[in-house]
Parts: C-alpha cells; sequence; structure tokens
C-alpha cells in the first residue's frame, strides 16, 4: 500500500511540476506579446490546463500528505517524505498568492 502512495505522490507531482515549469520557459517569450494578443493567448487554451494541472496538484499535496502520516516515525524516510510535502504545499501557497 505505502508503494501504490509513493508511486502516486510520486506521479502527480512530476506531472503539476511539469506543467508549471511549462509555463516557467514559455513565459519570455510571451512577454514580448502585445496585450490584446496575450490576453488572447492566454485565455483560450489554459483552461482545461488549470482544471487538470489543479487535479495534479492538489492530488500530489494530498497524497504526499497521506504518505507522511502513514509513515510518521516508522520509516528512516519520513524526513524526505516530510519534506517533499512541506516543499509540494510551498509551490501550492504561491500559485495561490500570484494566481
Amino acid at each position: 500500500m505505502l508503494l501504490t502512495f509513493r508511486f502516486l505522490a510520486l506521479l502527480l507531482s512530476a506531472l503539476a511540476l511539469t506543467m508549471e515549469s511549462a509555463h516557467v520557459l514559455e513565459l519570455p517569450q510571451k512577454m514580448r506579446y502585445g496585450t490584446q494578443f496575450y490576453s488572447a493567448v492566454n485565455t483560450t487554451p489554459y483552461r482545461y490546463l488549470a482544471i487538470v494541472g489543479g487535479v495534479y496538484q492538489v492530488g500530489a499535496l494530498a497524497l504526499a500528505g497521506v504518505l507522511a502520516f502513514l509513515v510518521r516515525h516508522r520509516a528512516p524516510s519520513f524526513q524526505w517524505i516530510f519534506l517533499g510535502f512541506a516543499s509540494l504545499l510551498v509551490v501550492f501557497a504561491v500559485w495561490l498568492s500570484v494566481a
């Protein structure tokens, strides 16, 4: 069961961070767009990315939290699992504050 939680938490975390890094990588090009074109580009194709990305991010955060709770002080890797959970929490908080 723990292996399944670990796998799913890693998978959702990777998918969520991939979507976020794609936005960071495309930002320099988008900064050159005019206001109207930038608005058109950012409001049309990203609706489903926001929905799916939100599910990835919240799912990764939830699974990492459950995993950290399940292993608590029994596993030697607890500190790393908790650090991953805390990092995902920081990423989510930054996203909430910026978006």
